[in-house]
C-alpha cells in the first residue's frame, strides 16, 4: 500500500516537471520565433540601408551620366527586397524606360511615381517574377513600400539637382560663347581705334605738313610785300587764327620739327611725301645740291648723322609714335 502511494507521487512529479518542461520549451521557441524574426527585419532593414548607400555613392560619382545614374539604381532596387533573385525592376523617365537584365512584367507590383519640381516625371516599378505569400501590399513588406517611396523622393531630387546643374552648365557655356564673342569685338574695336588713331594723326600731320609748307611761308612773304599796316594786321591774324584751330594737334608736328628751319620743314615734308631729290629741287626752285645741303642739316639736327637710317622712314616712326 506504501508503496503504491510512492509511486503515484512520483509519477505526479513526473507530470509537472513534463509540463514545467514543455511550458519552458514552449516559451523558448516562441523566443526563438521572435528572435528570428527580428533577424529577419534586421537583414531587411540592412539591405535597405544598402541600397541607399549605394544610390548616395552613385550620386558621389560627379562624372556619372544621368542615364547611367539611373541605371545604377534600377540595379540596386532588387538585392533590397526580400526575394532578389525573382525581383526585377524598371524607372520611366520622360517616357524613356530603364530596366534591369532581367525583366518581365507580372501581376505583382509595387510602384512609386517620381516628382521634379512638383511635377510627376516618371515612375519605379518593382515586380515579382513569381507569386508569393501576401504580406503587408499583396506580397510586399510595408517596409519595402517605404523604401520605394525614399528612393522615388531621393531620385526626384537627384534629377532636379542634375537638371539644375545642366542649366546652370549652359548658361556657363552661353556666358563663355559671349565673353569670347566680346573679346573678339574687342580685339576689334582695339584694331579699329588704333587704325583710327594712327589715321587721325596722319590727317593731323598732312594739315600742319601742309600748313607749314604751303601756307605759312607764303603769309611771311605777303607779310613782307604788304606796305600798309591794315593788311599786315590781316596777316598776323590769320597766321594767329592758324595756330589756335591746329594747337590742339600740332605738339608732335613741333616737336620732330622743333629745331627745322622753316625751308628745312618743307625738304622734311617733301621727303615724307616720297620726293626725290631732284623733285624737290624742282618744286623748290632750288639747285639739288641746296637740297643736299639741307638734307644734311635735318639729319644732323635729328642726331642720325652719317648714320645708315632711311631719313623718311624715320621721319615716318617719329611722327607716328
Amino acid at each position: 500500500m506504501m508503496n503504491d502511494n510512492n509511486n503515484s507521487r512520483d509519477i505526479q512529479d513526473l507530470r509537472e516537471k513534463n509540463i514545467q518542461l514543455e511550458d519552458k520549451l514552449s516559451k523558448y521557441l516562441e523566443i526563438e520565433k521572435i528572435l528570428n524574426r527580428q533577424m529577419h527585419n534586421l537583414r531587411e532593414r540592412i539591405k535597405e540601408l544598402n541600397c541607399l548607400y549605394g544610390i548616395s555613392k552613385l550620386v558621389e560619382n560627379h562624372g556619372i551620366s544621368s542615364r547611367d545614374l539611373i541605371q545604377g539604381i534600377v540595379d540596386i532596387i532588387p538585392v533590397s527586397w526580400q526575394y532578389p533573385n525573382i525581383t526585377c525592376s524598371r524607372i520611366t523617365i520622360d517616357y524613356e524606360e530603364i530596366r534591369t537584365k532581367k525583366f518581365r512584367e507580372t501581376p505583382w507590383k509595387q510602384e512609386c511615381d517620381i516628382f521634379v519640381n512638383g511635377a510627376r516625371c516618371g515612375s519605379i516599378e518593382v515586380f515579382y517574377m513569381e507569386e508569393m505569400p501576401e504580406c503587408n501590399e499583396g506580397p510586399f513588406l510595408k517596409e519595402e513600400r517605404n523604401l520605394l517611396n525614399a528612393i522615388a523622393e531621393h531620385l526626384g531630387q537627384i534629377i532636379e539637382r542634375k537638371k539644375a546643374d545642366e542649366h546652370i552648365m549652359e548658361i556657363q557655356n552661353e556666358l563663355k560663347t559671349k565673353a569670347a564673342s566680346l573679346n573678339e569685338m574687342n580685339t576689334a574695336l582695339q584694331v579699329l581705334l588704333k587704325h583710327q588713331d594712327k589715321e587721325k594723326k596722319n590727317m593731323e600731320y598732312e594739315i600742319m605738313a601742309k600748313l607749314k609748307t604751303l601756307i605759312f611761308p607764303y603769309l611771311k612773304k605777303l607779310f613782307i610785300g604788304v606796305s600798309d599796316d591794315i593788311n599786315k594786321n590781316y596777316v598776323k591774324i590769320i597766321e594767329k587764327n592758324l595756330n589756335e584751330i591746329t594747337s590742339s594737334f600740332s605738339d608732335q608736328f613741333t616737336e620732330l620739327y622743333n629745331n627745322l628751319t622753316s625751308t628745312e620743314i618743307q625738304v622734311a615734308s617733301l621727303i615724307i611725301d616720297s620726293k626725290s631729290t631732284k623733285e624737290i629741287a624742282t618744286l623748290m626752285n632750288i639747285s639739288e645740291t641746296t637740297i643736299s645741303f639741307h638734307r644734311k642739316n635735318i639729319r644732323n639736327k635729328l642726331g642720325i648723322f652719317k648714320k645708315k637710317i632711311n631719313l623718311r622712314s624715320y621721319l615716318l616712326s617719329r611722327l607716328h609714335r
